[in-house]
């Protein structure tokens, strides 16, 4: 919250009115779309950290509270998760939590990574195959070769349906809580190549494994078990990987920003490419809006607040991203066959 603060204040920014906007009780004309899709996440997560009502209206009126704010952005798909995490730091208290939210997204994390067009998120999927090809050069070419013996070429990338998630939510899914908190701190200290750290580390540590798989499906399969076993972590395993976070590389890890500064500027020069990649991480995120019942798919976003019911979401989250890169996989044949 310190932080948060030290932000708000170096950007001139009067609390006060961001206050009486966010909090308004005045309906705005936005109000009503933004609180249906806030309200649908909010049902279709199965939210187990915030379970009465009471909780449930504060973790709204915080989510409500940075759509006003911040109106480019306004609503992105996993902020309840997010938003949900930050409150049960704060003790629930709004007004922290929204300021923590507004660090997060402002300062935190690259320009971009939750507005509409998920640019800056893109850049860093193509960042993370490029450190992957660096430092894990066997399992990357593994992973290129099952891509590339696969059924369908145009896939996404096999690393992108797992990555994009655990980046839009901060992890918060992924790992024990304990973990993910650790890894917060290391986020808001250290900055956003903390999220590429983290899933350097997960890669490396499903490696030797990944390297046995024969398939895509076979991939697939074998990273709902190994993502499972995440969630549960015993402490001596997650000071071990917060340990692999921070020793890998010094800070900043050397050519993180050369390479997205590289990523950016091809993006902006190869505007093609960039809408095809675009549109594969929207067909990811969005199955939902595609088909409403699919009640697999909310599991995709869902939290917890104790390491349990993490634990126990994990198998249920990867059986949801197996469905929906088939699905992806099954829409993208029948464009080949159209075209």
């Amino acid at each position: 919250v310190m932080l948060a603060n030290y932000h708000i204040d170096r950007r001139g920014l009067s609390w006060e009115k961001i206050r009486r906007v966010a909090f308004n009780e005045r309906i705005n004309p936005d109000d009503d779309r933004l609180s249906f899709q806030i309200i649908k996440d909010l049902h279709r997560t199965g939210w187990s950290g915030i379970s009465g009502e009471a909780e449930r209206i504060h973790l709204k009126r915080v989510l409500l509270g940075y759509a006003r704010f911040n109106k480019t952005i306004g609503y992105c798909q996993g902020f309840n998760v997010i938003a949900a995490l930050v409150l049960e730091v704060t003790e629930f208290k709004e007004e922290c939590a929204l300021k923590v939210m507004i660090f997060l997204i402002e300062r935190v994390l690259p320009q971009g990574y939750f507005d509409q067009s998920l640019r800056a998120l893109s850049v860093d999927m193509v960042v993370l195959r490029s450190l992957l090809h660096q430092r894990l050069p066997k399992t990357a070419h593994h992973l290129d070769e099952l891509q590339r013996n696969s059924e369908c070429e145009n896939e996404p990338p096999l690393t992108n349906v797992f990555s994009m998630h655990w980046f839009l939510t901060l992890f918060a899914t992924c790992l024990p809580k304990s973990c993910v908190c650790r890894l917060w701190d290391a986020l808001m200290l250290e900055g956003s190549e903390v999220l590429l750290r983290a899933s350097l580390a997960i890669w490396a540590k499903f490696s030797k494994r990944i390297l046995s798989t024969a398939s895509t499906d076979h991939f697939y399969t074998l990273m709902g078990t190994l993502c499972e076993k995440l969630t549960q972590m015993r402490q001596v395993d997650i000071n071990n990987f917060m340990s692999i976070v921070y020793t890998m590389s010094e800070f900043p890890y050397p050519g993180i920003a050369e390479l997205r500064n590289r990523f950016t500027w091809n993006v902006e020069s190869h505007p093609s490419a960039f809408t095809h990649f675009q549109k594969q991480l929207s067909s990811m995120l969005h199955f939902a809006d595609d088909d409403p019942s699919d009640s697999e798919y909310t599991s995709c976003v869902n939290c917890s607040s104790d390491e349990k019911s993490l634990s126990t979401s994990g198998a249920s989250d990867m059986a949801a991203l197996q469905k929906r890169y088939k699905l992806l996989r099954q829409r993208q044949k029948q464009a080949a066959i159209v075209i």
